[in-house]
């Protein structure tokens, strides 16, 4: 009787071993299963998002990501120039792959890098800062300004023409005006006739010299918008 009794012990102890082993490679498994799902985001994570920038004559810089994209409340971009100076834009557009930002001051042919902040690959785990580098769009005609206002007061508003060759189109068209500290002065273009862009700037003083850039513009003669950017001096 007491041989029976160890034997069933020893057999139970046997059985016990034998499914905690079974537990365990189940385990194992399960565990190696969970792994497998998350190396895919893992992944993902480490792949680092690139964007690519084209820049339109009228001010608009198109960027397309390398893929699908989330954004934050918070999403922001910045553009400098080749000597780090800071140039206003906006983010005008956002979708799951690319990016419109608007912008103004860009100069024909001039090196700029323009960064994405608040975007990150879709399913990564945080959010952080994408750039692309682009050079603004070259001008074939050439323009020179006209100041047409017989005076010129500090808080008076003042009026422009820039002359073109040849009759004069626009598309989502801007302007920017700086004196020679590069301060920016509020301008906006109020029409267009023939070869003339009819511009309106306020707080112009006397005897100074500006610098005007018109984005969005072209000639009858060229096919693809472009910036023109000219000087003008104000009377004493």
């Amino acid at each position: 009787m007491r041989k029976s009794t160890k034997t069933m012990v020893t057999l139970g102890m046997a059985a016990a071993l034998v499914l905690t082993g079974f537990a365990n490679v189940s385990a194992a498994k399960k565990e190696g299963k969970d792994t497998a799902k998350e190396q895919p985001a893992a992944a993902q994570e480490q792949t680092a998002l690139k964007a690519k920038a084209t820049c339109t004559a009228a001010g608009k810089i198109n960027v397309s990501f390398s893929g699908a994209v989330e954004w934050s409340e918070d999403a922001a971009a910045a553009l400098i120039d080749e000597e780090q100076k800071e140039i206003t834009v906006s983010i005008a557009k956002k979708a799951n792959r690319s990016v419109v930002v608007k912008g103004s001051g860009m100069v024909k042919g001039k090196p700029y890098t323009l960064s994405i902040s608040g975007v990150k690959a879709k399913g990564a785990a945080e959010f952080g800062t994408v750039t692309a580098a682009f050079k603004a769009k070259k001008l074939k005609s050439s323009c020179k300004a006209k100041k047409i206002s017989k005076k010129v007061a500090v808080k008076s508003k003042n009026t422009i023409i820039v002359k073109c060759k040849g009759q004069v189109q626009t598309k989502d068209v801007t302007v920017e005006v700086l004196d020679e500290a590069d301060n920016r002065y509020d301008a906006a273009v109020t029409g267009k006739s023939k070869g003339n862009i009819k511009v309106k700037v306020s707080g112009l003083k006397k005897g100074k010299t500006y610098t005007i850039t018109i984005n969005g513009v072209k000639t009858k003669k060229e096919t693809n918008y472009a910036s023109i950017r000219t000087t003008f001096a104000t009377k004493k």
